[in-house]
């Protein structure tokens, strides 16, 4: 099949056209006004829509020439860069399947990887070149690593030839709507990672909405700092590449060198959980830098606190903040556009364009408004089953038909969703559910505190108790009377925190979450 001036003909004349993720970048490079424009920018420099039109068919060309077509995996362990975004587009292009993994992992941990997705390749940086091997140890998959430039290299790859036979391997393979196009591990924070499976009719269809509900054109540049395999990260830069916008693409984030980049590359478009956005706003350069370029700031992964969103208004003036609530498996539930963000606190939104989204409970059914319950979403998801674990897949579903995240909330009179917290995250103490995002959040106001996490802890008598892991703006000598005397006058008993541990940082994973099993790990090692 050869490409044409829009997307490719499909033999059968049908629709299936519309599912050809891996022919965007020919569909860019033929529009006389986009051709020439920047794709992707990152530390090697600008490729426009044209050149990565044909780095990305001769990407697939290798692969293809390497025997993987449909349903062949490759997982991808490395930072930011050009690659990630050529290989997703290759592997749409020939029917196989992306499954990009944190380059952090230690050989047990992407042997795991390796024996869930079983790849026929795995593409990886060249200084992770000893984890590979010893996670590959006994694998049949073939091993290519970035900035190697031999002829086993990625660089190979570029040309056409990379890890090629002698002969060629015939037609590209053509791939169906339903063929799976990634596979999203999730951060195993309540057991070993799972593979969430995307399909193309899926994943095309979420971001044709994602169109719907966030003023994201061909004309904006995304700064792509946050980790690509993360499906925040993953889900925004593929959207950004199907309306042809640019990438800009940074290899890991860096709050100074994020801010030099927006104010370089006039960047537009903000993606990032709020942690990022929270160490960008403390960087030292944040108060003098020229962010006038940001028109729109997303955000979502973990509770955005009313001070933080304060502060990112006040920084970025020209910027409409949107935050969402949903999950790698579900999907887009809510959105709180820019209008309503002073006017709801503590509020994730309204459904999303073309989502039904209630508060349920148990048995499925809808909770009435300030009642709290498991948040559910009927409607079209991203990736609603774990490869080869269907008892995982049916664990999400609710009767009635919905899919959970597992988070807790309540619904307001006009239809606004109010997380309290995550089902796992639940303190309960004495009998009584104590949320750890409301003790979270009356800490967060002390003026000297910069970071807080709340857990519960073992106690014979109580059950659990809550205890704040505080991180204090520095010089402050805050002490952990302090926030016990201020949580005091804000809240009753079960709720205010026992114990008051201070630290220099809390664990966070790359995108910026907090990793609260570390936080509970040490004080419930002999419990069950």
């Amino acid at each position: 099949m050869t490409p044409c001036s829009g997307l490719a003909v499909a033999e059968n004349g049908g629709t299936d056209d519309l599912f050809r993720v891996g022919w965007w970048a020919d569909f860019h490079a033929a529009s006389a006004s986009r051709g020439d424009r920047p794709a992707v920018v990152d530390a090697h420099g600008a490729v426009s829509w044209a050149e990565l039109a044909a780095r990305v068919h001769r990407v697939a060309e290798s692969l293809h020439r390497a025997g993987l077509g449909r349903g062949d995996v490759v997982v991808t362990a490395m930072h930011n860069g050009r690659e990630c975004i050529e290989l997703t587009l290759a592997c749409a292009r020939i029917g196989a399947v992306i499954a990009p993994v944190s380059y952090r992992q230690v050989p047990r941990e992407l042997r795991h990887v390796i024996e869930l997705a079983r790849p026929r390749l795995l593409v990886a940086d060249r200084d992770l070149a000893d984890v590979v091997a010893e996670a590959s140890a006994g694998a049949a998959h073939r091993v290519v690593l970035v900035g190697d430039d031999g002829p086993g290299g990625y660089a190979a790859l570029t040309t056409g030839s990379g890890t090629a036979p002698a002969e060629p391997a015939g037609p590209l393979p053509v791939p169906g709507p339903t063929d799976p196009l990634w596979f999203a591990f999730t951060g195993g924070t309540t057991g070993r990672p799972k593979a969430c499976v995307g399909r193309h009719r899926t994943l095309l269809l979420n971001w044709l909405l994602t169109s719907q509900e966030f003023p994201i054109t061909g004309d904006d540049v995304l700064l792509l700092c946050a980790p690509y395999y993360h499906s925040q990260a993953f889900m925004f830069t593929m959207h950004h590449l199907m309306v042809g916008g640019t990438v800009v693409v940074q290899r890991g984030f860096d709050p100074a060198e994020a801010l030099a980049e927006i104010a370089r590359s006039r960047v537009s478009v903000l993606v990032m959980a709020p942690t990022l956005y929270e160490m960008l706003l403390d960087a030292p350069a944040a108060a003098t830098a020229d962010l006038s370029s940001v028109r729109t700031m997303v955000t979502a992964g973990a509770p955005l606190r009313t001070s933080t969103k304060e502060r990112i208004q006040a920084t970025f003036p020209h910027g409409g903040l949107h935050e969402y609530y949903g999950s790698t498996e579900i999907g887009f539930a809510t959105i709180l556009p820019p209008v309503d963000q002073r006017r709801k606190t503590r509020c994730v939104g309204r459904p999303f364009f073309g989502m039904t989204v209630a508060v349920v409970d148990a048995d499925g059914r809808e909770l009435p408004p300030g009642e709290v319950g498991e948040v559910g979403k009927r409607g079209l998801m991203i990736a609603p089953e774990y490869l080869g674990d269907p008892e995982a897949t049916r664990a999400q579903f609710r009767p009635g038909g919905w899919m959970t995240a597992g988070d807790l909330g309540y619904a307001d009179e006009e239809g606004y969703v109010h997380l309290v917290d995550r089902t796992k995250d639940v303190i309960i103490s004495g009998g009584a559910n104590v949320y750890a995002t409301e003790v979270e959040d009356v800490i967060a106001l002390h003026p000297d505190v910069r970071e807080v996490a709340v857990v519960g802890v073992p106690d014979r008598r109580w059950g659990e108790l809550v205890k704040a892991v505080v991180v204090a703006r520095p010089g402050s000598g805050l002490t952990g009377p302090d926030v016990q005397a201020h949580c005091a006058a804000q809240l009753s008993g079960a709720k205010r925190p026992r114990l008051v541990e201070l630290r220099d940082d809390l664990p966070k994973n790359p995108v910026g979450k907090v990793e609260k099993s570390a936080l509970r790990s040490g004080h419930w090692a002999e419990h069950t």
